[in-house]
């Protein structure tokens, strides 16, 4: 990733990863629900999700899908409500 000249996206890591850890490699990608609410933005979605099972995990009880986003997968997205931490990660 550092070592990129260009700007990387989540969708070029997972194919890394793919590539170097096998095609039948079982990657999990973990997002928290405030991700999932712009990931209509995100570079070349459909392959993220071809490429990774999504997590979704939430700070509270979990409402699924948030307002006005539609995922388009062969599959549903796991869920997993996590305790907020005691700290942010945000500076």
């Amino acid at each position: 990733e550092m070592d990129r000249s260009v700007p990387t996206y989540t969708v070029d890591t997972l194919e890394e990863l793919k590539r170097s850890l096998g095609p039948d490699a079982g990657l999990y990608f973990i997002v928290g629900m405030d991700a999932l609410e712009q990931f209509h933005r995100w570079k070349e979605r459909e392959k993220l999700l071809e490429l990774s099972n999504l997590v979704i995990v939430t700070k509270g009880p979990l409402h699924y899908p948030p307002p006005g986003q539609h995922l388009k997968t062969g599959g549903y997205p796991l869920l997993a409500e996590a305790p907020a931490p005691p700290v942010s990660i945000l500076l």
